[in-house]
Parts: C-alpha cells; sequence; structure tokens
C-alpha cells in the first residue's frame, strides 16, 4: 500500500447543513473556526505521510497533548488500516481475533484486507495481522453518531508477538457518573500517528507518526442522552483524523492493580466545543457484541463475568481440545502410525478414535498434536506433505482457522493456500499438504468437541 496514494482531503458539503444543526464534526480542521463550523469530514484518516506536518488537517491521526505508551499498558488499542476504504481507524481488541470500531470506518464494505499495528512494551510499533478481516455493522447503524459500532473478524492467523493479544474488559458496573455523581468522570482515550507532546500545545511535529499517545478527559455527565455520551481532553488533549473508533476506558484499582475497562466508543468530535462524542455499551450493545462473535467464530466462545470491586464481563476464543479434523468426505486428519517421532508424515485415514487423530486447535494459530508436537507446514510451499514437529510458535506452525471449514496459511501469499488432500483423493494415507484455495470438499473441513 502506497502512502502517498492515502493522503486525500475529504469535503463532506452535502450533509453540511443538518450536522450543523447537530453540532457534529468527524475530525479535528484548523483553527479557522468559520471554517470547523462549515465543513465536516470523517474520523476516518488516509494513513501517509503529511506534506505540512504543523498544520492541522486532514490526514493526521493523533492525539494532541498525549503520552506515550511506551509501557504498554493498554496494548488493546490498536491502529487498523482497511485497504479497501484507503483509511485507518483505531479499534479496541475484545477478543482474540475480534476487534471493536466505529461502523463508518468499515460501512459499505463485507470484508478486506486489515493491517492491525500494536505498540509493544518499550514503544515499538509491530505490525499483528495483514489478512482479510469480515466487518460486522451494528444492526441499528444508518449514519453518525447513533450505534456507530462496528466488529471486525481478523480471519488471518495473530503474528508471533509476546504478550499480544491482550484485550480489554467491558466496565458493566452499575456506577457510573451520569447515574451517579459521587464516581468519577475521569476517563482515558488514546490514538497513532502525527502527534504533540503533553503540555506542548502544538497540533503536530514531523516525523511522529505512528506512536500512540494516551490522555486524560472528563465526561460531561449531563450529556447522556439515548445512549450517547460527551466528554472533554484534559489539558488541551482532543482527539482527531483516525480516531474513530477508539476506546472510551475508564481508569479502575482491581486488587491493587491498574485496570482500565471499556465503556464506549468514540464516533465525532462536537464542533461547537471540540468535546468528543461516543456510543456507551450497554446490556443491548454487549448482546450483539457477544452473539456476533458467538455465531461468526470457529471457536468455542466464553464469557466470564467478575463481581468483586467493580463488575466486568470478558469475552474470549478458546480451544477445541483433542478434536478429529475431518476432510469433506469423512476421513480423518490421521498421523502416520499414531508416531511421535518429529517429521512423521500427517495424511488423512478412515476416523477410528486413536490418539493418532486426536488434535487441539487453538485460537493462538497452532493445531496440536500430542508430545509437544504441532502440525507443521514446512517451508509453507504447494505440493508438499506436512509433517508433525517440535511446537515452535513459529509462523510455520500458524494456521488461519476459518468458520466456514477452510484452514489456511497465517497471512500474505500464504492465506491463499488451503489445507488439501493431495489430488482430491479419499483414499487412506492419502499425503496432506498446501494446495491454492478454491473450496472444493478436500480442502474443507470439520471439528468439535
Amino acid at each position: 500500500m502506497k502512502e502517498s496514494s492515502m493522503r486525500k482531503k475529504v469535503y463532506v458539503r452535502t450533509f453540511l447543513t443538518s450536522l450543523v444543526l447537530l453540532g457534529l464534526i468527524f475530525s479535528c480542521e484548523n483553527s479557522n473556526s468559520e471554517k470547523v463550523n462549515s465543513e465536516a469530514f470523517a474520523l476516518v484518516q488516509p494513513p501517509g505521510p503529511d506534506l505540512y506536518p504543523n498544520r492541522r488537517g486532514t490526514g493526521n491521526n493523533f492525539v494532541v497533548n498525549g503520552n506515550h505508551d511506551t509501557s504498554s499498558i493498554q496494548p488493546f488499542i490498536v491502529r487498523v488500516i482497511i485497504a479497501e476504504h484507503n483509511s485507518a481507524c483505531t479499534g479496541t481488541m475484545i477478543a482474540e481475533h475480534w476487534l471493536l470500531t466505529a461502523a463508518h470506518c468499515v460501512v459499505g464494505l463485507s470484508s478486506s484486507n486489515v493491517e492491525v499495528i500494536y505498540t509493544a512494551p518499550g514503544g515499538s510499533n509491530v505490525t499483528v495481522h495483514d489478512a482479510r478481516g469480515d466487518f460486522y455493522i451494528h444492526p441499528e447503524f444508518t449514519r453518525p453518531p447513533k450505534k456507530d459500532l462496528a466488529l471486525i473478524h481478523l480471519r488471518g492467523a495473530i503474528f508471533s508477538v509476546p504478550v499480544f493479544p491482550r484485550k480489554a474488559e467491558f466496565y458493566t458496573d452499575p456506577r457510573v457518573p451520569w447515574q451517579d455523581r459521587s464516581q468519577s468522570s475521569i476517563f482515558f482515550f488514546g490514538g497513532y500517528g502525527l502527534g504533540s507532546e503533553a503540555g506542548s500545545n502544538i497540533p503536530c511535529t514531523p516525523g511522529t507518526d505512528g506512536i500512540k499517545r494516551i490522555a486524560q478527559g472528563s465526561l460531561i455527565a449531563s450529556t447522556f442522552k439515548e445512549g450517547m455520551i460527551r466528554g472533554k481532553g484534559l489539558e488541551g488533549a482532543k482527539a482527531c483524523q483516525g480516531d474513530s473508533g477508539m476506546p472510551f476506558l475508564f481508569p479502575r484499582f482491581i486488587n491493587n492493580i491498574f485496570v482500565p475497562l471499556l465503556f464506549g466508543v468514540l464516533t465525532a468530535t462536537v464542533a461547537s466545543d471540540q468535546s468528543m462524542q461516543g456510543n456507551l455499551l450497554q446490556k443491548q450493545e454487549l448482546n450483539w457484541i457477544f452473539n456476533t462473535i458467538r455465531l461468526n467464530s470457529p471457536f468455542h466462545i466464553d464469557k466470564v463475568e467478575w463481581t468483586n470491586e467493580w463488575k466486568r464481563t470478558s469475552i474470549s476464543e478458546t480451544a477445541y481440545l483433542f478434536t478429529e479434523i475431518k476432510e469433506g468426505n469423512g476421513k480423518c486428519l490421521d498421523v502416520d502410525g499414531a508416531r511421535t517421532e518429529p517429521g512423521t508424515p500427517v495424511q488423512i485415514y478412515t476416523c477410528n478414535g486413536t490418539v493418532g487423530q486426536q488434535w487441539t486447535i487453538s485460537p493462538s494459530g497452532g493445531i496440536y498434536y500430542r508430545n509437544n508436537l504441532c502440525l507443521d507446514m514446512g517451508l509453507g510451499q504447494t505440493g508438499v506433505q506436512f509433517t508433525v514437529q517440535i511446537c515452535n510458535s513459529s509462523n510455520t506452525q500458524k494456521f488461519a482457522i476459518q468458520k466456514t471449514g477452510g484452514i489456511t496459511g497465517p497471512f500474505d501469499s500464504f492465506a491463499q493456500r488451503c489445507l488439501s488432500v493431495r489430488n482430491g483423493s479419499s483414499e487412506d494415507r492419502s499425503p496432506v499438504e498446501f494446495l491454492p484455495c478454491f473450496g472444493g470438499p478436500f480442502q474443507t473441513w470439520s471439528w468439535g468437541n
């Protein structure tokens, strides 16, 4: 993706009158207040360098006056680049292959290539997914700001990155500041791109794009209405292009440990006072999130609720344990002779319930056999028989598990290669290998406990 092609300024004049009446503006624009109040821009950012880095405008993606998240205290906040929209937004990892963002970031698409970038401890940025993703838009969304929520299912395997993905937990405690004034109205927000450091009051500075910055804000409790909430950054902090979909997080201490809890998703800034507007994640939204993931994930889905100190909820994809993996003609994925030597070839064989046909399919992308052996693609070439090798968490042992039954390589060109039976055979001992995907029965697998 060439960055130079991503710097386009989109003036949305068609909805000018209605947006001004609503007081909504989907960006941060330059300091000319007349211009700010007469144009609306998407908070979606065309990711790329700005030729005028000291002027605030479209093409920027930053949190003004934010602090670097070098300790990765909020690693679940990620940058999301949508190839077919030629744009970038912010998202929150909420399950192993699922992130939450704003619907207007993906509206009009059912799938696209999705690049996900997160900031590892120390401040280094790492691409953790670069493959197709499926988009699920809240059914009540028509246009921003209401119900401006979308889920992205990451179809590719997550790259080998320690401690990722860490997932956000949802704040479900009834003690909220818009109902209980004794509760703190402070929240956190964060984003990537050209930005300024805390206290500098500089809109953006050259060479600082791609840095995740975290800032504090305060909720305006009186603005709670119909599932929406407003907040305003403290000490001049603001949200701008590229921050669509970023999380609103309550800072809470649980067992004396700081835990940021997700309660809302940014949809827009408000032109009149540059405050931020977001959709609250209440019972209805959480039910939609959970049910969408449950119906469309290839893994078991668990929902865990905690009640100690602060009520909160998390969602997890979990492994299928000791399961048969059957190809479309009913034969099982089989380790030759049920052996446990590294390099033993993998084939199909009549299902017989033996240990040579028992596999554990993990959301990490690994397909585990036994005795610390994993399904291994070798160099990933087509036409080469798979084997089992000592598990090492490398990308040669990561697979993208699809709800539709496909098992592909993890990402890039490997995502176009499917686990297949050689020559489409249904004969016992037929080798298993990579072939280009086309969806035949010998590339369609099923599993379950």
